[in-house]
């Protein structure tokens, strides 16, 4: 059974919208923060272990020009490969990602960082179980300033059985996209792997 995942982005923490919006979505008639939950139980995970060893590794980092990018393979070359990056520049282009979607949408992406989840919410205003976000959130040596972005893998995947542990590093390559949800923009990787 393929295992299909509703919209919802994880945005860099400092921003509490999706792409280039603000405010909050409605879930099932109960309106919450667009990603809140989704990035507190990131920050938790990325609070709670040491800062990536690569986050602070340098490098140029630019953007490659081109047409829209095929999904992914695992140690495929990416047109924006933030695991090249120092945490600043990480900060500073995931933000730009966010606030220019227009930008980057059909380009590949390439993020190293901890496995983060979250629930969407039924139409009682509760947790379902059945609505499972996952994104790569980075943490950066001061842990004030984590940044991540959500992720839809390609394939047959079912959770909890085939996705790490929650804080668990991850790499995360695909192909980076805007969508609508509640009326609001939203930003992802989609057809994404997981692997070098």
């Amino acid at each position: 059974m393929k295992k299909t995942l509703p919209a919802l982005c994880l945005t860099a923490l400092f921003l509490l919208s999706g792409c280039g919006g603000g405010g909050a979505a409605s879930h099932g008639g109960k309106s919450v923060p667009a990603v809140q939950s989704a990035l507190e139980s990131g920050v938790a995970a990325a609070e709670a272990v040491e800062p990536l060893a690569g986050a602070a590794a340098s490098g140029a980092g630019a953007v490659a020009a081109g047409e829209a990018a095929p999904p992914p393979s695992a140690g495929e070359a990416a047109d924006v490969d933030l695991t090249q990056l120092n945490a600043t520049m990480i900060f500073s282009q995931v933000s730009r990602m966010l606030s220019e979607p227009e930008q980057f949408v059909g380009k590949t992406v390439r993020m190293a960082g901890r496995f983060a989840l979250a629930f969407g919410y039924g139409e009682d205003g509760e947790p379902n179980p059945e609505q499972v976000y996952f994104a790569c959130v980075i943490p950066d040596a001061a842990a004030c300033c984590a940044s991540g972005i959500e992720f839809e893998l390609a394939g047959d995947y079912r959770y909890p059985d085939d996705y790490p542990d929650e804080g668990d590093e991850i790499t995360v390559t695909g192909v980076f996209e805007t969508y609508e949800e509640y009326g609001l923009e939203y930003c992802r990787l989609a057809d994404a792997v997981m692997g070098a």
